[in-house]
């Protein structure tokens, strides 16, 4: 080795040896004060028995008085039948949000409308926190999505999400809840 080799493999055993290695990372603290807790969700299935959940079905028979069919061919039987779907409640930044539709078949449903609304759990029940209405439509398909809530400094609490159709110009509804709850700290 002449002169210069030895002096360049001094120096790079000096920067290696000042370079910092992993096992120094993980050892060395994170101070704690920098970080914020993290928001905790969890889906919680529906267990509420006032409203059916996920999707249901209502119509008129005879009387003029909605009526959920307790098969496909009492729905069949009837001149109209609407669906009305709730979404599962979803954080989405300082927002509770969720979805709702409605499809209306046969004659006679129009005109129709239906409202979303984001509703938490309380010690005596549900509590309606938002909600949003589509306008009267004669048209057999109906959607709201992102009806949401800010629930910022509000703390933990239990959401679902209720649509509530109305048809026949007012004459019937039917109601359904979220499949799923959603429990969440915000």
């Amino acid at each position: 080795m002449n002169g210069r080799s030895i002096i360049r493999a001094a120096a790079l055993a000096a920067v290696v040896t000042l370079l910092p290695t992993a096992a120094a990372h993980a050892a060395s603290p994170v101070p704690s004060a920098t970080t914020a807790p993290t928001p905790t969700s969890t889906i919680v299935p529906a267990t509420s028995t006032d409203l059916p959940k996920g999707h249901a079905n209502y119509t008129t028979q005879g009387s003029g008085q909605a009526v959920a069919p307790a098969s496909l061919a009492q729905a069949a039987a009837a001149s109209w039948v609407c669906t009305v779907y709730a979404s599962d409640p979803r954080k989405a930044g300082i927002f509770i949000d969720g979805d709702g539709s409605q499809f209306c078949s046969g004659a006679g449903y129009a005109p129709q409308k239906f409202t979303v609304s984001v509703q938490r759990s309380r010690w005596y029940g549900w509590q309606g926190m938002h909600s949003q209405s589509s306008s009267w439509s004669s048209s057999s398909f109906s959607e709201l999505y992102g009806v949401g809530y800010d629930c910022s400094g509000d703390g933990t609490y239990t959401y679902r999400i209720v649509t509530t159709g109305v048809a026949a110009g007012g004459t019937s509804t039917g109601s359904v809840q979220s499949l799923n709850y959603l429990r969440v700290s915000c």
